[in-house]
C-alpha cells in the first residue's frame, strides 16, 4: 500500500506491484537458502528446540561480521514489524473510535496525545500476549500463519474469480464467506474432532500442513464461485434488469 501511494501514475504502480514480487521471490529464495544451511549444520540427530535453531546457527557457524549483522535484521525486522502493527492499532484506535465518540476529530494535539497512550497500551497487550503463549506443538510463526490462511486463499480466489465475466458481485460475496467459514473447519480440525469425539473427515482434515491452507482455500473459493454464477437469477429481477419500467408506477 505505501508503493501504491507513493507512484504518481497507475503504470507506476503496476511496476511497483511487479517490482515487490520480484523482490520478495528473492527474500523468500534467501529464507530457504538459511533454512537448508540450518538444516545441514543440525541434522535431526541434535535435540534443540525450534526457538534454539537459529541462535545456536549464529553462535557456532558463523564469524564475528556476519553473527552481529544476523543480530541486527532480526532487530531490526522485529522493531519494522512491531513497530507497524502497534501504529496501525493505535491510529485506528484514536481515529476511528475515540475521536468520533468524544468528540474531538478536529483536534489533533490531543488526539496525538491520546494516540501516544493507546500506543504504549497496545504495546503492553501485545507483550501480555506473547507471554501467555503456552503452545509447545508448534512454533507461533505457524499458529499465526494458519490463522491467517483463513482469508489469504479466500482474497486470492477472489481475485481469480475477476477474470471470469460471468461471476457477479452477489457470487462474490455469498463466494467469500461460504470458502472463509470451510477454511476455518480446515484450520480448527484437531481442537474440532477432539471436541466432537475425533470424528474421521475432521481428523484427516487436522493432518494437512498449514502451507496447503491458501492452496486449498482459493480453490474453494474459485470453484464455489463458479457454481454460483451458473445458478441463474430469478426471473422477476431478469425481467426487472430487462425492462426498467416494470413495477414502475404509470
Amino acid at each position: 500500500m505505501q508503493r501504491l501511494l507513493a507512484t504518481r501514475s497507475l503504470g507506476d504502480a503496476r511496476r511497483a506491484l511487479v517490482g515487490s514480487g520480484v523482490v520478495v521471490i528473492v527474500q523468500f529464495a534467501l529464507f530457504l537458502l538459511v533454512g537448508a544451511a540450518m538444516w545441514a549444520a543440525f541434522p535431526a540427530g541434535r535435540a534443540l528446540r525450534g526457538d534454539e535453531v537459529f541462535p545456536r546457527f549464529i553462535t557456532t557457524h558463523l564469524s564475528g561480521g556476519l553473527a552481529g549483522l544476523a543480530v541486527a535484521g532480526l532487530l531490526a525486522a522485529a522493531m519494522s514489524t512491531h513497530a507497524s502493527a502497534i501504529n496501525s492499532l493505535a491510529s485506528a484506535t484514536t481515529n476511528d473510535f475515540y475521536a468520533p465518540l468524544a468528540g474531538r476529530v478536529g483536534d489533533d494535539r490531543h488526539l496525538l496525545r491520546v494516540g501516544r497512550g493507546f500506543t504504549l497500551l497496545w504495546g503492553t497487550v501485545l507483550v501480555l500476549g506473547a507471554l501467555l503463549f503456552r503452545q509447545k506443538e508448534a512454533p507461533v510463526v505457524v499458529v499465526a500463519l494458519s490463522i491467517a490462511s483463513l482469508t489469504y486463499g479466500p482474497l486470492l480466489g477472489a481475485f481469480v474469480l475477476a477474470r471470469f465475466a460471468r461471476v457477479r458481485e452477489r457470487d462474490v460475496v455469498l463466494t467469500l464467506i461460504t470458502s472463509s467459514l470451510l477454511m476455518a473447519i480446515v484450520v480448527f480440525a484437531g481442537p474440532l474432532a477432539s471436541w466432537l469425539g475425533g470424528p474421521g473427515m475432521l481428523v484427516a482434515m487436522s493432518r494437512l500442513a498449514w502451507p496447503w491452507y491458501v492452496p486449498l482455500g482459493t480453490a474453494l473459493t474459485v470453484a464455489i464461485g463458479l457454481a454460483s454464477s451458473a445458478v441463474p437469477a430469478e426471473a422477476g429481477a431478469a425481467q426487472l434488469h430487462a425492462d426498467p419500467r416494470v413495477g414502475s408506477s404509470p
